[in-house]
């Protein structure tokens, strides 16, 4: 399916409000294979008057490494005409615009990414497919898909 992406919604509760998949749905095909950035590493130095360098404290709090969030953003091309814009414009904005979502990439589908998405930008050049930017925010660190209670099958029931 063109490495498109399946979504599960969440309202505030974490309740699932709706499935769907970025090229069935949406008509929304990635202009390049998506890819989920990695975490932000959570670093802290301590400056040492009178030293040389800074001291390194990332590991002294947890005696681990800690992550931040996974920030990016996947560019989409709209791959039909059939539907008018405004109409998928809006659709977009009522289907995953400030959501928070699980999130499951076609290529990788025993994982499931969890966080809020959000519309970054609609481009609509002349002579070319418009483009849709959808910009996230996502926890560190993926799950397994059947760590989800019944994503798997809602998952699978929207990639037929």
């Amino acid at each position: 399916m063109y490495h498109s992406l399946t979504f599960q919604t969440l309202n505030a509760n974490g309740t699932p409000i709706r499935v769907f998949n970025t090229y069935r749905d949406l008509l929304l095909v990635p202009t390049s294979r998506p890819v989920i950035t990695p975490p932000s590493v959570k670093t802290h130095y301590v400056d040492i008057p009178g030293a040389n360098g800074s001291l390194d404290l990332t590991e002294a709090l947890a005696g681990q490494t800690l992550f931040g969030n996974c920030t990016g953003s996947i560019e989409f091309a709209v791959y039909s005409e059939a539907m008018n814009w405004i109409s998928l414009y809006n659709r977009i904005l009522d289907y995953i615009h400030g959501k928070r979502a699980y999130m499951v990439l076609e290529d990788a589908k025993n994982l499931v990414y969890e966080g809020r998405w959000s519309l970054g930008g609609w481009n609509t050049n002349e002579g070319m497919l418009p483009n849709v930017t959808l910009n996230y925010s996502l926890n560190p660190f993926a799950q397994d898909i059947n760590s989800v209670a019944g994503l798997a099958n809602a998952i699978a029931y929207s990639w037929w």
